[in-house]
């Protein structure tokens, strides 16, 4: 076995880091890695913390700027488009349904069960996740 301190040693230097700029702005960009929560809670959990309300002040002149970009973004836009696109499908599904019926009432009596199954699903996944769900990340 063989130390490194044996074929060299370490010297601590200041080395000068570049100053990032985005629209003439100097930035600082925040990397993570992020093993078994997802990027856009932590997003969201920490767009929480940042502001005057929970007591964490910025400095003077400092503000933050959420950028959409990486994958915390793509997965926002992602369930923002899904959840227009079933609108749109609940609309269809109502339309389609007032045609078939000739009522407007009964197609929002029989469509009561599409929310209704949502409230019942929800408890079903945290169940199975609480008895097969394994650790993220695989160790």
């Amino acid at each position: 076995m063989m130390h490194l301190s044996d074929i060299g040693n370490f010297v601590s230097k200041a080395v000068e880091q570049p100053i990032y700029h985005k629209n003439l702005k100097p930035v600082v960009y925040v990397f993570a890695e992020m093993a078994g929560r997802s990027p856009v809670d932590a997003i969201f959990g920490l767009k929480g913390r940042v502001n005057e309300e929970d007591g964490y002040m910025l400095p003077e002149g400092v503000t933050t700027y959420w950028q959409g970009e990486g994958e915390w973004q793509i997965t926002v836009d992602v369930f923002r488009d899904l959840g227009l696109a079933f609108a749109i499908a609940m609309l269809g599904i109502y339309i389609i349904l007032v045609f078939e019926i000739k009522s407007f009432r009964m197609p929002l009596v029989i469509m009561a069960a599409i929310p209704l199954t949502a409230i019942g699903i929800m408890p079903g996944f945290a169940v199975l996740n609480f008895i097969a769900a394994g650790e993220s990340g695989g160790r």
